[in-house]
């Protein structure tokens, strides 16, 4: 009975992370590439969430040769503050689901082709990436990383499918 009840503790925590809300940027709208290409056109993108007015966060681009401005939000989202240090974004709704476009950013200050990799790190003097719950609470979300020049970056996972019971004592017969 023992090993049965830590077994499912471990599914649900394992689910549980899996489901968490993730902010990343992308090298593209649906969340899908984290290659960025040398065009200069990045996302950041909302993803797994099961309901969020907004976020906060900062780009990262310390490992890159480039200046990072969050630029153009999303019509109907609100930005403020600085994409370098921290930028909160209001969506304006309750949003649920993958690929929720935050905005774009625009870079510069580099070489002519953007080298390294950016990164949605937590806001300066906060300890995680923020997701704004639709009930307006603040809640832990990951954050992702892009590269440039075909170096692979860190796309999360696809978030946990559910299964009866049944399903989970066949995987063990």
């Amino acid at each position: 009975m023992k090993k049965v009840l830590m077994l499912m503790a471990s599914i649900l925590v394992v689910a549980n992370a899996a489901m968490a809300d993730h902010i990343g940027v992308y090298g593209d709208q649906t969340g899908t590439s984290c290659n960025l290409a040398n065009t200069g056109t990045v996302f950041v993108v909302h993803m797994f969430s099961a309901g969020t007015t907004g976020s906060r966060f900062k780009v990262d681009a310390s490992a890159s040769n480039t200046t990072v401005t969050f630029l153009n939000p999303t019509i109907g989202f609100v930005a403020t503050g600085s994409a370098a240090t921290d930028i909160t974004v209001g969506y304006g709704t309750c949003l649920i689901g993958s690929g929720i476009v935050v905005g774009q950013l625009f870079l510069g200050g580099g070489s002519p082709s953007p080298t390294g990799c950016l990164k949605v790190s937590p806001a300066e003097a906060y300890p995680n990436v923020i997701n704004i719950a639709c009930d307006f609470q603040e809640i832990s979300a990951t954050g992702g990383e892009a590269c440039f020049g075909g170096v692979a970056g860190h796309c999360p996972g696809t978030p946990v499918q559910s299964s009866t019971w049944g399903q989970v004592k066949a995987l063990y017969r």
